[in-house]
């Protein structure tokens, strides 16, 4: 499974971004509501990165994971701009290292289903 091409991942931002940029607000409430004003945040199935971008806009850090190479490029655009040191973006993972805590790790168990 590869997800979207580029010509895809390029329509899915286009046209669907919006939903993006609209649930912020209210998501981020959620996290503020919960106390919940800093840290990392993983974003599974972080598409074209609108999502991430606000979060590291609000001082979060933010692992974003996507099937898709080409979302993954887009959300990169998005997000590197900011250039923010907290945000790191892959299209799989199984592990990822804690950069702010050395010999810690945080465990993804992903399967398809």
């Amino acid at each position: 499974m590869s997800g979207y091409g580029a010509d895809l991942a390029y329509i899915h931002d286009a046209g669907f971004g919006d939903f993006a940029r609209k649930s912020a607000p209210g998501l981020l409430a959620i996290l503020r509501q919960a106390g919940i004003r800093g840290g990392l945040v993983v974003d599974l199935g972080c598409g074209s990165g609108i999502w991430a971008a606000e979060l590291t806009r609000r001082g979060y850090d933010v692992l974003g994971i996507d099937i898709s190479r080409a979302m993954i490029r887009l959300a990169r655009a998005r997000t590197c701009s900011q250039v923010h040191p907290g945000i790191l973006l892959k299209r799989k993972a199984s592990t990822v290292r804690c950069r702010d805590r050395p010999g810690r790790n945080l465990q993804l168990h992903l399967r398809r289903p």
